[in-house]
C-alpha cells in the first residue's frame, strides 16, 4: 500500500509561520487599537489620530523587530493548539485559553524581569495589560486556526 503524501501546506513549520506571521498583525493591531481608544476617551479623536500617525511615523527597526519578537513569543505559545493539530481536528476552548493564559504570563514575566533589568524597578505589569495579553493571544489563535482551515481548504 502507498501512502499518501502529504501536501507542503499541511506541514507544521508552515503552519507555525502562517499562525506566527497572523499573530504578529493581531497583537500589534490590537495594542495600536488600545492606545487609541484610551487616547480618544482621554484627549478625544483628534489627538488620538495625531499621536497614532506620529508613533507610525516615528517607529524605529529597533522597536519593530522588539514587537515582532514579543508577538512571536505570544503567539508561538498561544496559538501552540493550532498548528500541531491537524485542521479538520477540533480543538477545545478550554485548551485555546490556558494556552493563551500561559502566554500572557509568559510574556508578562519577560517584560518585568526586563524592567527590572534595564531600569530597577521591580513593579508587576498591570493585570489590564495581562488580560489584554491574554485575550490578544487567544483573537491571534482563534484567527489563525480560520486562517488555515482557509489556507488548507485551498490545496
Amino acid at each position: 500500500m502507498i501512502a499518501q503524501q502529504k501536501s507542503w501546506r499541511s506541514a507544521i513549520p508552515v503552519r507555525m509561520a502562517l499562525c506566527l506571521a497572523i499573530s504578529a498583525i493581531v497583537i500589534c493591531t490590537t495594542f495600536v487599537a488600545i492606545g487609541f481608544v484610551e487616547k480618544a476617551f482621554h484627549n478625544g479623536l483628534t489627538e488620538a489620530l495625531g499621536r497614532v500617525t506620529r508613533a507610525a511615523t516615528h517607529v524605529t527597526v529597533r522597536e519593530l523587530v522588539r514587537m515582532t519578537i514579543l508577538s512571536s513569543a505570544l503567539g508561538s505559545i498561544a496559538c501552540f493548539p493550532v498548528y500541531c493539530n491537524p485542521a479538520q481536528a477540533r480543538i477545545r476552548p478550554g485548551l485555546m485559553i490556558l494556552c493563551a493564559a500561559l502566554a500572557a504570563l509568559a510574556l508578562a514575566g519577560y517584560l518585568s524581569f526586563e524592567s527590572w533589568y534595564r531600569f530597577g524597578d521591580r513593579a508587576v505589569p498591570p493585570a489590564g495589560l495581562i488580560l489584554a495579553l491574554a485575550a490578544a493571544g487567544l483573537a491571534s489563535a482563534y484567527v489563525s486556526r480560520t486562517v488555515l482551515r482557509l489556507w488548507l481548504r485551498l490545496s
